[in-house]
Formats: structure tokens, sequence, C-alpha cells
């Protein structure tokens, strides 16, 4: 088995695991832990949290980091942040699969390194993203779960059409 770091095995222990990992990279997430449990994280405190929120549906595995009242934020730690496209359809795919429509409001990034969230209400994301003035955010995820559970990316016994997670309406 290959990691980012390294091969392994299936005899690898934790110690061989870990050891894989250069001492900068173990110093580096000390260190935004540390900053970000000092600044961002005393600040949601006072807010209400849920990381790994309950919106991805079974076969696309869209995840976003966490739900910060009613904004959905993905946690990126670049060094040098940049809207490119593979974000921006981060954020398509988590807007067209989001549940609880009337929870989320908002979308966007925290991002750790500069520690600041950008984000967007969902309608003006989706109207932007699809170039005109208004978009129907449900008829959106409707056709988009009547596509995916027709594609052919994906085996027979594993096409969904409802979404299969608590928490998605």
């Amino acid at each position: 088995m290959s990691t980012p770091f390294g091969p392994c095995h299936l005899g690898s222990t934790l110690d061989d695991l870990f050891g894989l990992i250069p001492r900068e990279a173990v110093i580096d997430i000390r260190r935004l832990s540390r900053r970000f449990q000092k600044t961002t994280g005393r600040e949601w405190l006072s807010r209400s949290v849920t990381f790994d929120p309950h919106v991805w549906v079974a076969n696309i595995g869209a995840s976003p980091d966490v739900l910060v009242d009613d904004c959905l934020l993905d946690l990126k730690t670049a060094m040098r942040p940049h809207l490119d496209r593979l974000w921006l359809d981060q954020l398509l795919l988590y807007t067209l699969v989001v549940g609880d429509r009337r929870k989320v409001k908002r979308l966007g990034y925290h991002l750790v390194r500069q520690d600041r969230t950008v984000y967007w209400p969902v309608e003006e994301f989706l109207a932007r993203a699809a170039g005109v003035a208004e978009v129907d955010v449900e008829g959106l995820s409707q056709e988009f779960f009547s596509i995916a559970a027709r594609s052919s990316f994906l085996p027979r016994e594993k096409r969904w059409g409802e979404p299969t997670r608590s928490g998605i309406t």
C-alpha cells in the first residue's frame, strides 16, 4: 500500500506509519492547530458548529468540513489560496447535495493559514455559476440527483435516487 509519505505494508505498526510523516509536517500541523485554537476556534465556541456535517450523499462523497451557524465551510490550508475551478466545483457540489436548505444559507472557505473566512449566499453562488440572475436551487439539486442516478459511472447496485444519510431531505 502507498501513502503520501511513502510505502507501507499490511504488517505495519503505528510507529512504522507515523515514522513515514516528515517532522516538518508534524510541526506545521501543530502550529496550525494552536493558531486555530487561539483565533477562529475561540470565536467559534460562541456559535453553533458542526464538524463534518451530514450533508453528503452516499456515493458522491461530498463532505464539507464544518457548518458554522448557517454557513457551510471547507477548510483550506493552502499557503497561497486561490479560487480555481476545482475549489469552485467543490462548492457547487456541496450546494447541490446539501440536505437541509433551511439551515444552510451561505457557503465558502475558511483559509486556515490566513485565518480568514470567505463565503457567499447559496443562491448568489449558484446564479453566478450558472450565469443567470436567479436560480431554482431545489430544481437544480433534483436535476443533479436525477442525472447522477442514471449515470453509468456507478455500478447498478450502487446507484441511488434518494439521499441515504439522515439529515438530508
